[in-house]
């Protein structure tokens, strides 16, 4: 019966042996690889996913008392003022089934111009428009009422 070699130990730092074959089972314990210790092949370095290195930075008891219910991740809080688009990137990483055009009017709200809007302001923008004689364009979706057919085809 042949022992069970650490082969890793006798080989440099980027070098791995190469697999000729594998062994699956649903068992972990009945995984096995079968290496050819004569040729050794360049390890390839992985890089781990962008949101598993994405920590969460605690509230303050100010941020707390606002309604913040949960820690905002580091990514969230890098991203600067005017920066709607890499904001409606963040968005459609974090929450894949996100619809888009719904990313950038979040990111838009974060990080552009909707920050600062006001309802006031935005009817007073609708009057400045019209008076101008101009087609107001509203900054949110169109909520359309009535009946409608769903088909999940």
């Amino acid at each position: 019966m042949t022992d069970i070699v650490n082969v890793l130990e006798e080989y440099e730092p980027n070098k791995i042996p190469k697999v000729v074959a594998q062994v699956d089972s649903d068992n972990i314990k009945c995984q096995y690889d079968f290496v050819d210790l004569n040729k050794p092949v360049d390890r390839k370095p992985t890089l781990a996913e962008e949101l598993k290195l994405d920590y969460p930075i605690p509230r303050n008891e100010e941020a707390k008392s606002k309604g913040f219910k949960e820690d905002l991740p580091l990514s969230f809080l890098t991203i600067k003022e005017g920066e709607v688009d890499r904001g409606k990137d963040w968005y459609m990483l974090k929450y894949p089934k996100l619809p888009e055009p719904m990313a950038e009017l979040m990111a838009r709200y974060n990080w552009g111009d909707l920050k600062y809007q006001s309802k006031k302001k935005i009817k007073n923008d609708k009057k400045k428009c019209i008076k101008k004689g101009k087609k107001y364009e509203p900054l949110a979706f169109n909520i359309k009422s009535g009946r409608f057919i769903v088909n999940f085809d």
